[in-house]
């Protein structure tokens, strides 16, 4: 039997699944119709949050909340906060060649060099790897192999880190270096990535001649590295305009959380004195009651997203503060955890995101679905990892199918269909074997 919503169910649901960039206009569409609504330039008061604020005060780790006059959680001094503008909405225009090519003169590229590197800048592609061979640049762009491998050089060191890598292995190899990581980590990428993203600590721990409470450390660290920088940037056509629901500030190992207002504004109802009556036309009436309905959807979206960031600040504390993996968390767990329905989780995390330290981070992205592994869940960004490798190892000529894929991913301990395997890859933006192959 089909559950029947009411009218404030229906727009509450609508409110909260709306993308933080579309609900702006949404709530002046409503302003603009409707005598009964205003919007407040107050913002939303400690009560909203109070269900936020037991959860920060129950969390396991230290999570603050900051408000307007108002401060709650864990006992921790409060941060240099910094808030991109007054609509809350950060914009990123800059693509990734653009930035290498802005970054040459601090890397001190010599001048007979920079046409020569802004040439291999140009043919990164968007993961931001050059798949390039020294041998095939150097015909292509008729140079020379030595000053191929010396640009190739120069440009690795700039940022995003493992920027011009060949591969995956390379790009994380790349980032490991560039945060100062041990011999063991070095090792680990190069020899025990399988184990790693498969979160199998035993054999990692042997490849990496450590003990398992070292190896839970190294695969922490090698998760934390990303394995496609260059879609940190959009492409050459776009920009990328986001509107986080909060901003998230690391302090040592604390969260500090200050909720983005501007995406969900707070309304108001005026002139409601009488609308109840009888004698008032049906109209109004109708119109004042769905400004009480707007102004209750919009508390009740902030204090569920609230709910939801707090308690996965605190879930997956160790991936925010300490380059640990994430947790593997089912969406049906979060709504367990909450008291809410997966439904209602569904939504709320969709197309959200908050800034960490003015990074970008979906909350899709902390709902970390599991793939059983042999040293138990792996969560399904691990699985990507893994399944990176695998078709970057692959035969130009003669690529992985799904069905390959899915077997290869069982020898190495994730038990994963063919039909999750094309998922994964659509996710990744990875073409299937037949958009892969390189003939000839």
């Amino acid at each position: 039997m089909r559950q029947r919503f009411s009218h404030g169910m229906a727009i509450s649901l609508r409110y909260l699944a709306l993308p933080s960039d579309r609900l702006p206009d949404e709530i002046a569409r409503e302003l603009e119709g409707n005598p009964f609504l205003e919007q407040s330039e107050e913002e939303y008061d400690e009560q909203v949050f109070a269900p936020a604020l037991r959860l920060a005060d129950e969390s396991s780790h230290d999570i603050i909340l900051i408000g307007e006059g108002w401060q709650g959680g864990s006992d921790s001094a409060q941060g240099a906060l910094r808030y991109p503008d007054d609509r809350g909405g950060v914009q990123f225009e800059q693509t990734l060649q653009d930035y290498l090519r802005e970054q040459l003169p601090r890397l001190q590229c010599p001048s007979s060099l920079e046409q020569l590197a802004c040439a291999l800048i140009d043919h990164i592609d968007e993961r931001g790897y050059l798949c390039y061979t020294s041998a095939e640049l150097a015909q292509f762009l008729d140079a020379g192999i030595q000053e191929v491998e010396v640009v190739r050089t120069i440009i690795q060191s700039a940022d995003p880190a493992g920027i011009a890598a060949r591969d995956t292995g390379e790009c994380l190899l790349l980032q490991a270096e560039r945060v100062g990581a041990g011999p063991d980590v070095l090792l680990a990428i190069r020899e025990g990535l399988e184990c790693s993203a498969a979160r199998d600590i035993h054999s990692l721990a042997e490849v990496c001649g450590t003990d398992d409470e070292r190896a839970y450390e190294i695969a922490g660290l090698v998760a934390s590295f990303h394995p496609y920088p260059g879609r940190l940037f959009p492409s050459a056509d776009s920009s990328i305009l986001v509107f986080p629901e909060a901003y998230l500030h690391i302090v040592d190992d604390a969260v500090e959380i200050r909720f983005n207002s501007a995406v969900t504004p707070h309304l108001a109802c005026i002139g409601l004195e009488g609308t109840n009556a009888g004698s008032v036309p049906q109209k109004l009436a109708e119109l004042a009651a769905r400004a009480r309905i707007c102004v209750d959807a919009l508390e009740l979206r902030m204090q569920t997203v609230a709910r939801l960031i707090v308690f996965l600040a605190d879930y997956q504390h160790g991936f925010l503060c300490a380059a640990e993996p994430l947790r593997p968390l089912s969406q049906k767990e979060l709504a367990d955890a909450l008291s809410l329905s997966p439904s209602t989780i569904s939504r709320a995390i969709k197309d959200k995101y908050v800034l960490v330290d003015g990074k970008r981070l979906e909350l899709e992205r902390l709902v970390a679905r599991a793939v059983r592994g042999t040293g138990g869940m792996v969560s399904r960004e691990q699985t990507m990892m893994l399944l990176g490798q695998l078709i970057d190892s692959e035969r130009k000529d003669a690529p992985f199918s799904d069905e390959e894929l899915s077997r290869l991913l069982a020898k190495r301990g994730v038990a994963i269909s063919r039909k999750g395997v094309a998922q994964l890859r659509r996710v990744m933006h990875l073409p299937s074997s037949y958009g892969r192959c390189r003939k000839g």
